[in-house]
């Protein structure tokens, strides 16, 4: 009887040994699993590292452009982000539009605004944007320019026209069979939107004929046309851009001059407030591969001011061919590209000199998003960011993502292996550049690496790091 008991009490010990086993082999696969889907996340939301707004997206030899308003409130210039996959931008200068090359005696002092980019039938480039609340055309043969004023002696293709109650902005330029036309317009002082439309001419830098104000339901600002099986879906703003009010609405058609029918699901893009989506709007839709997304910009919840970003989510049909409510997400879609190698330490522990609050702690800057950045106080005078690999490790390479990549900032890159003892990476303490990422190459060792960050004037002294890759 002993005997038994003994063999049962080894069975049952050996049961639960091999059960044992068998549950920590689970839990393995399933952390395995999730750390294989976490490296093979979406793009992400905002899609930008940076604050733009106004998106216009094209696509080139296999080349994703983003042509955007640069916030707050614009600047003297438009920022332009070129990505082979649509998770990694590069920052492109532009030499045009800006505010001083378009400026006429009629002009207001807003800056550049909301460009619309298209391929015209002469396979040049053509752009339509805001400058001083008047609109200029803009032609270039690539998408990165050089571009110059389309119109004859620099003017603008359509000067103010407040005298009529419209606010003279947010162009957007459609070829439909072959004929361009041209929608813009917004309300004065916040309301009384108004959408025209007129054709224009076949070199793309007039006027054909009389405008037409064809202002759907609902309607405020940031026209977009698009078309498929015949229908003609006027896409639109309205709210107030500088709050959660601020949506997309649609109206579609028979024919690009209207009249137009409030569409079903009409608004289709809206705030949500609970995963911090808050002022959607002025898209633009791109379609890749059969499919349809929608960009657009939000407000950002780091600034007081009115800074926004760029994101791209899905946008569907039902079987009746009418918009299905757009889900915002901070996720966004899969890239639409092969993504080149991600950073090698994702894990690294980073640590800083100081952070402004708990919404801009350093890991941040190693989270591979870009809705969260470290930013140092504006009181601190170190201003370091530093990473801990863990161990000693071969580096080549560290990419920068600031948080305003069309400011110049002022920054060295220190590495140890002892975190007592730095040698120099890279010293740009005298940089004169701008751009978005920010590249050093190196090859060395180490287990640490540091960043400093200079201010060179008062409004910059709290810039900060959206990303921080090592290599």
């Amino acid at each position: 009887m002993i005997q038994k008991i003994r063999h049962y009490i080894v069975h049952i010990t050996y049961s639960c040994f091999i059960m044992n086993k068998i549950i920590r082999a689970i839990l393995f696969c399933v952390v395995l699993a999730v750390s294989v889907s976490a490296q093979n996340l979406p793009a992400g939301n905002p899609i930008i590292p940076g604050y733009y707004a106004d998106p216009a997206v094209i696509q080139d030899h296999g080349k994703f452009y983003i042509y955007a308003t640069l916030d707050p409130w614009g600047d003297n210039e438009l920022g332009l982000w070129e990505s082979s996959d649509f998770k990694n931008w590069t920052l492109i200068p532009l030499n045009w539009p800006t505010k001083d090359l378009c400026t006429s005696p009629t002009s207001n002092g807003s800056k550049v605004w909301a460009p619309s980019v298209v391929k015209g039938k002469d396979g040049k480039f053509h752009m339509f944007v805001s400058v001083g609340s008047e609109v200029y055309a803009g032609v270039a043969d690539k998408p990165e320019g050089p571009w110059r004023n389309a119109v004859e002696g620099d003017k603008p293709l359509i000067t103010t026209q407040a005298a009529l109650g419209i606010h003279t902005i947010d162009a957007e330029a459609f070829i439909d069979d072959g004929q361009a036309y041209l929608y813009w317009g917004s309300g004065l002082h916040w309301v009384n939107g108004h959408c025209l439309i007129a054709k224009l001419n076949k070199n793309m830098n007039g006027l054909d004929g009389e405008w037409k104000d064809i202002t759907p339901e609902h309607y405020f600002e940031g026209p977009y046309m698009f078309k498929q099986n015949g229908t003609y879906y006027l896409t639109y703003s309205e709210g107030l851009c500088t709050d959660h009010t601020y949506k997309v609405q649609y109206s579609t058609s028979k024919s690009p001059y209207g009249p137009f029918t409030l569409g079903k699901n009409s608004p289709i893009l809206s705030s949500d407030l609970e995963i911090g989506v808050k002022g959607p709007g002025h898209h633009t839709i791109l379609t890749y591969k059969g499919k349809q997304y929608i960009i657009y910009h939000r407000i950002s919840s780091n600034e007081k001011a009115l800074c926004r970003q760029i994101c791209i989510d899905k946008l569907e049909f039902d079987a009746d061919g009418n918009f299905k409510k757009v889900v915002p997400t901070n996720v966004g879609v899969n890239p639409l590209g092969k993504v080149a190698k991600a950073m090698s330490f994702p894990g690294s522990l980073m640590t800083a000199s100081s952070f402004v609050n708990v919404h801009f702690k350093p890991g941040f800057a190693n989270d591979g998003s870009y809705a969260t950045l470290w930013k140092p106080l504006a009181t601190d005078s170190a201003r370091w960011l530093k990473a801990d690999l863990g161990r000693i490790q071969t580096i080549i390479c560290c990419e920068i993502r600031f948080e305003f990549p069309n400011r110049v900032t002022r920054y060295k890159i220190e590495y140890s292996t002892d975190n007592i003892s730095w040698l120099m990476f890279a010293d740009k303490s005298n940089n004169q550049k701008q751009g978005s990422p920010m590249v050093e190459v190196k090859k060395v060792k180490a287990r640490y690496v540091r960043i400093t960050l200079y201010p060179i004037a008062l409004e910059r002294a709290t810039t900060g790091i959206w990303e921080f890759v090592i290599k």
